[in-house]
């Protein structure tokens, strides 16, 4: 009876490994892990991509709220809550990833001379973006990252993720930059507002535009 008993208990125990292995069943967490190899026909209406920082396959992750944070990775949030949550329709040319990371920043308060959550700047902004995402180290202040980090480009010429500039208090000096998203809109640290998206149109923004750069 105590054989039998045993042997039960290993044959449990080699079962879990087995699912384990085959991205069933996932330990210490809630979240339905699936292989890209093994995706379900229909995908449930709420879902985000993480990719790991060590080399094995992106796996989907289904979860019942669209959230940020470190889960061994980021957090890549849908297509619908970018577009609720950026205000414009996203689709299958747009870097999620960019758009993923400026999102999280939204809402961000203004802080001089900072670039973390905490709050920001408006080159803090664009350097702690880069530095996450591209592991790129832009200039710190906002006419540096132009004049160091870019190549001018027109306006016709913008593409996501292209930094704009604007000269405010004087038309010869760069004072503030912002990242392009699209359609004319771009995200940046206002010192009254935070970190918000703005849009080119807007008639102060069109005032004081001075360039737009794309990073080298």
């Amino acid at each position: 009876m105590m054989l039998l008993r045993f042997l039960s208990v290993r044959l449990g125990i080699v079962f879990v490994l087995l699912l384990l292995g085959k991205g069933l069943v996932s330990c210490g967490s809630p979240r339905l892990m699936i292989s890209q190899n093994n995706l379900p026909d229909k995908m449930p209406d709420r879902m985000s991509f993480q990719y790991a920082p060590y080399p094995q396959q992106p796996y989907m992750m289904f979860e019942p709220l669209h959230t940020y944070g470190n889960h061994g990775g980021m957090i890549m949030s849908t297509p619908t809550y970018l577009e609720e949550r950026l205000g414009f329709p996203i689709d299958g040319d747009d870097d999620l990833a960019l758009l993923n990371e400026v999102a999280s920043w939204v809402g961000v308060p203004y802080r001089h001379a900072h670039h973390d959550k905490s709050g920001t700047d408006c080159s803090g902004l664009s350097y702690a973006i880069f530095k996450n995402l591209y592991n790129k180290n832009l200039d710190r202040t906002s006419d540096g990252q132009f004049y160091k980090n870019c190549t001018k480009v027109t306006k016709s010429k913008m593409r996501q993720g292209d930094l704009v500039f604007f000269a405010i208090n004087n038309s010869n000096l760069i004072s503030h930059v912002g990242i392009y998203l699209k359609y004319g809109k771009f995200i940046h640290a206002s010192s009254v507002r935070g970190v918000v998206i703005s849009s080119l149109e807007d008639d102060y923004y069109k005032k004081y535009f001075f360039a737009a750069g794309r990073v080298k």
